[in-house]
């Protein structure tokens, strides 16, 4: 009954560490730190500009109203 009961608090101890461990995670891709940074790699806000750019000349797909009416 021991080694059940000890079973029973490490799954608990790693259940707690897993959900530090998820929130350390994503705190280090936020801040930039999970891969080295390439330098040369333009800023997001710049590529953000060129997406929003390249969306706003693309032609919008017509949508076939047919098909929502069956």
């Amino acid at each position: 009954m021991d080694w059940i009961n000890r079973l029973a608090s490490e799954a608990t101890s790693a259940r707690k560490l897993i959900d530090r461990l998820d929130q350390a995670v994503l705190a280090k891709a936020f801040r930039g730190e999970l891969v080295p940074q390439d330098p040369n790699d333009e800023p997001a806000s710049v590529l953000l500009e060129r997406i929003k750019t390249g969306r706003g000349a693309a032609p919008k797909a017509k949508r076939d109203r047919r098909a929502h009416e069956a």
